[in-house]
């Protein structure tokens, strides 16, 4: 059965004894095939969904009204529940997704080498590191696989983190605090203000000056690439989590 489209995963029905002899048996999998199954739904959702799964608006057609109509329903399951179905069927974790495993395994048992001896990790990586020191023999797949599902998305980000870091590693201030500046930038990354309602952005310019600024334009929040603004400098400070790092801090922020 080939389903690799992620609507094919919501609500299908599983034989759950199945489930519990093929993944959640004693010996069942193996740490590297059940790493394969986070990396396959990662690849089927898109993302990392978490439990519950994700939901939106959807056109559906109503064979008693006779048209589309929408409606807000799950179009994804959560990661968790399609590395169970998917244990289902074996035949769908190809040897690349295999050696993409155990390539990604070797490379956490790298980097967490360096976490332990620098006593430099936090609750979920202290969960990582649990997994990682397991045996297969020994494996507990039920107790690992809320952990391992988030897994894949855990590597890309700490990856996305590392590359941003070699790119502002020599991040200086530009101008200072009131001065209007004309720059070239790239966002790199949002999130919502909680206080407000608003985007905090963050970015970088094509010389790895990093800069940040509040903004409440959706146009300005949603732009891709690099692309030119004028602001006025609110402050010279540093990246948040990283004080190694100079960062520019915005405001009346507009597109050129």
């Amino acid at each position: 059965m080939n389903i690799m489209n992620a609507h094919d995963f919501v609500d299908t029905t599983r034989n759950i004894d199945f489930v519990n002899e093929k993944l959640y048996g004693k010996q069942s999998i193996s740490k590297v095939q059940l790493v394969a199954l986070a990396i396959m739904a990662q690849k089927i959702n898109g993302e990392y969904v978490k439990r519950g799964g994700k939901s939106d608006f959807v056109d559906i057609y109503d064979p008693e009204l006779d048209e589309t109509i929408q409606r807000f329903a799950k179009v994804k399951e959560a990661n968790r529940n399609v590395m169970e179905i998917l244990a289902e069927n074996n035949s769908l974790i190809t040897m690349d997704v295999m050696i993409e495993a155990h390539d990604m395994i070797k490379g956490l048992e790298m980097d967490f080498m360096f976490k332990v001896l620098g006593d430099n990790m936090n609750d979920f990586e202290t969960s990582i590191h649990e997994f990682l020191a397991e045996n297969d023999d020994n494996l507990n797949v039920r107790y690992h696989i809320g952990v391992v599902a988030y897994i894949p998305e855990y590597v890309k980000r700490d990856t996305n983190k590392k590359e941003l870091e070699e790119r502002s590693v020599g991040s200086e201030y530009i101008g200072s605090k009131g001065d209007k500046v004309n720059i070239d930038i790239e966002i790199i990354s949002k999130r919502q203000a909680t206080a407000w309602a608003g985007w905090n952005v963050n970015a970088i310019t094509p010389d790895g000056n990093r800069v940040s600024f509040f903004t409440t334009k959706d146009e300005l929040s949603e732009m891709t690439g690099v692309f030119s603004i004028t602001a006025k400098v609110k402050d010279c400070s540093t990246v948040w989590g990283n004080s190694d790092i100079k960062e520019t801090r915005l405001n009346y922020v507009k597109i050129l």
